[in-house]
């Protein structure tokens, strides 16, 4: 499914994958416990070539990384495990309230892809293992910039970024 964001110029690629039945769940849980106790994390990864070979300003190149996530998360956000990381906004301060703790905060990580090759690589891993995430591409370009997951627990979804470091 494409949605197309006309006022931009931008697309946002999607990806949306099965649920996740109990059974392939306890497949992936770790020795230390449920899923429920692990962590639940978004993954976005960056192409780090937008600031190196194509001179991008950081602003850019982190506004391609919101959008995905952003994406992501409008896109799966009937996925309960999308409404459990999106309720954990122990580290978001609003004018409404803020309780002081810390303890149950959203976690993302970004990292870095080489390059638009190997971004879209990872993208085809993840398709063949039924993971749902937002693929941002960016017009009149017409590239891919960016990749966001849904949230999932750690174990679920970290062996597919091993080999990303972080984007600094």
């Amino acid at each position: 499914m494409v949605a197309f964001l006309r006022s931009t110029g931008s697309s946002l690629v999607l990806r949306r994958s099965e649920q996740i039945c109990s059974r392939q769940r306890v497949n992936v849980m770790s020795a230390a416990g449920s899923l429920d106790e692990e962590p639940m994390l978004q993954y976005v990864l960056v192409r780090r070539d937008l600031m190196t070979d194509m001179q991008w300003p950081l602003g850019s190149v982190i506004t391609q990384g919101v959008h995905a996530a952003v994406g992501a998360l409008w896109t799966y956000r009937e996925d309960e495990d999308t409404k459990k990381y999106c309720s954990q906004s122990g580290g978001l301060e609003t004018s409404a309230s803020f309780s002081g703790d810390i303890s149950n905060q959203m976690h993302t990580v970004v990292l870095g892809a080489k390059n638009e090759a190997e971004m879209i690589k990872l993208a085809e891993t993840l398709d063949n293992a039924d993971k749902s995430y937002a693929l941002w591409r960016e017009h009149p370009e017409n590239i891919c910039t960016a990749l966001a997951t849904k949230p999932y627990h750690k174990s679920e979804i970290q062996p597919y970024f091993k080999k990303f470091r972080l984007l600094k």
